[in-house]
């Protein structure tokens, strides 16, 4: 499978991030299961967005 790193721009702050479609077994089957990795505004930064009325 092949991965593809996106790109997001908040706030002037850069995000990369990814998702991957993966299998976790549930009743009845193998359920759908999406995950998401998000790298940016380094280790332990902070970002607050502003409020929308």
């Amino acid at each position: 499978m092949r991965t593809r790193l996106r790109k997001l721009c908040v706030s002037g702050h850069e995000f990369v991030w990814k998702a991957e479609i993966r299998c976790a077994p549930g009743s009845g089957g193998c359920r759908r299961r999406i995950r998401v990795r998000v790298w940016g505004a380094g280790r332990t930064a902070a970002l607050s967005l502003p409020e929308q009325a």
